[in-house]
């Protein structure tokens, strides 16, 4: 089963289990380095628990409508920001960080899949959503506040979204 990530009506992105694995670990990984602001500590920590391996395959996807992006003021910003996060994602520098650096055969496929992810989330508008925005952030786990040394992510009380080898807490 694949994860949906669905953006405005209509607008979806489709990634495998494994894919979904390797490019969300990226995306926290530089949403936990750049994050500056209450709001951006919370996405980091919030795409934090976007993680498949307590759970089952094909679960994690998420419609942006499901992200609690706040008055339409700070939008702008908070969108800039999601996407600045998924630009370092895509670095190598990031990648290098994770204990399965990609194949070098597929970073390019990589890339483009976070390069489509980040258009989703630049022309996003909530006001297009079909229900209500959305007030709370959404966790799979509750989220915590402890940054894995490794791997320079959030935690969840499960443990690492990138460490095989994380108990269950």
């Amino acid at each position: 089963m694949a994860n949906q990530f669905g953006g405005n009506p209509g607008e979806c992105i489709s990634w495998s289990n494994g894919l979904t694995g390797v490019l969300l670990a990226r995306i926290a990984v530089a949403a936990a380095e750049l994050y500056q602001s209450k709001w951006e500590y919370e996405f980091a920590r919030w795409i934090a628990t976007r993680d498949q391996n307590p759970g089952r395959d094909g679960w994690v996807g998420f419609d942006l409508a499901d992200i609690p992006w706040g008055t339409p003021e700070g939008l702008p910003d908070r969108k800039r920001f999601v996407v600045e996060v998924v630009v370092h994602a895509a670095s190598r520098e990031v990648a290098y960080r994770l204990p399965y650096y990609p194949n070098p055969d597929r970073e390019d496929m990589h890339r483009e899949c976070l390069r489509q992810f980040a258009l989703m989330v630049h022309h996003y508008n909530p006001t297009r959503a079909d229900g209500p925005p959305a007030t709370g952030w959404p966790y799979l786990f509750p989220p915590t506040a402890v940054v894995c040394e490794r791997h320079r992510l959030f935690r969840h009380e499960q443990g690492c979204m990138v460490c095989p080898d994380d108990p269950p807490r």
